[in-house]
């Protein structure tokens, strides 16, 4: 945040003055990374600089308006503006085309979906206390099923976050067993990590479970991986039945839900599962050195949205021991990933 732009101090204040107006200033770098990733504006300029009456045509936007939103674009660094008033990309605002290598634009325009944003502008009321019910009316997963536009969106900014895990363990060579048989991966959305999962195993077989409308590019992403015909895709709730298998794969799921909720996924699971079968948890885990920072910043983000809560190890394996698991081992994704592999056998 050192150099970032500040609407509300200047160089003249003191030190402390200008990090909380960077910090102050955060809300509205949000929403112009947001929108010029959700008009496509990066991907317009991918080949020369534009004028912003000539993106205007091109993405059917208000001309004066667009001009305003790329001259802020270009105070947070995501374009320039030359003398003749064309902009052109920069690094940063190139991560958010949407054709290349490392893409962030499914993250800008998804992780920021009207639900997500809304509820962290009630922050202040979640703290005194009142209650978050992700399933209501009008909460996240209710707007996702009437709004399958930005349900894709979020799903693919979910898909990107667990590519980024899936390279992580590939490059540690995380596998599942050898003998591992039928996999199924909870709440899995895209199918990313299964189609990896299922690959380093010869005999597996997948179960993609999730809501119809998280795993609409699911047969996509099989198709590319190669892993089409090893998966079924069976829609449905975990919070009421949960397919059979040998080996439960719960990914950025139980930090969603309070801990009666995730002890019912958990309990599905269980009953689903084979006796001695494997639970896998790729999850965050706080400590008590607050470090890494990631896992602290999910777990109010996750209080705000969805009452749920990212959890220390303890935590994790009481609640799962509640289910029916027993711990196996806690393996550190990588040095560079606040992600860990939370294995339990089944008793």
């Amino acid at each position: 945040m050192a150099n970032a732009p500040n609407l509300w101090a200047t160089e003249e204040d003191d030190d402390d003055t200008q990090q909380i107006g960077r910090l102050l200033g955060g809300w509205m770098a949000t929403q112009v990374v947001r929108t010029v990733a959700l008009l496509g504006i990066p991907d317009q300029l991918a080949a020369s600089p534009r004028t912003a009456a000539e993106l205007a045509a091109a993405t059917s936007t208000a001309p004066d308006s667009l001009a305003r939103l790329l001259c802020a674009a270009a105070v947070y660094g995501l374009v320039t503006r030359d003398g003749a008033g064309r902009f052109a990309l920069t690094g940063p605002g190139g991560r958010l085309r949407g054709d290349v290598p490392g893409s962030m634009r499914d993250q800008a325009v998804g992780f920021v979906a009207p639900p997500l944003w809304d509820s962290l502008g009630k922050l202040v009321d979640v703290v005194r206390g009142d209650p978050v019910n992700p399933s209501a009316p009008g909460g996240p997963w209710d707007y996702f099923q009437r709004n399958p536009g930005e349900a894709a969106w979020f799903a693919r900014a979910m898909s990107g976050a667990t590519t980024e895990l899936t390279e992580h363990l590939r490059a540690m060579a995380y596998g599942l067993p050898t003998d591992a048989g039928r996999v199924v991966d909870v709440g899995g959305s895209g199918g990313v990590l299964l189609a990896y999962l299922i690959s380093t195993a010869p005999a597996a077989t997948g179960v993609l479970f999730d809501r119809a409308e998280a795993m609409a590019e699911a047969p996509g992403v099989l198709a590319v991986a190669g892993v089409a015909g090893q998966v079924e895709i069976t829609a449905g709730s975990f919070f009421e039945t949960v397919p059979p298998g040998d080996v439960h794969v719960l990914a950025n799921v139980l930090h969603d839900w309070d801990d009666d909720a995730a002890g019912v996924i958990l309990r599905n699971c269980h009953r689903a599962g084979r006796p001695g079968g494997t639970l896998i948890v790729f999850t965050f885990l706080l400590t008590e050195a607050l470090e890494p920072p990631q896992p602290y910043l999910m777990d109010l983000l996750m209080m705000a949205i969805e009452g749920g809560r990212e959890r220390t190890l303890t935590e994790l394996s009481a609640l799962a021991g509640a289910a029916g698991y027993e711990l196996i081992r806690d393996v550190p994704v990588a040095r560079s990933s606040p992600y860990h592999a939370v294995e339990f056998r089944r008793c």
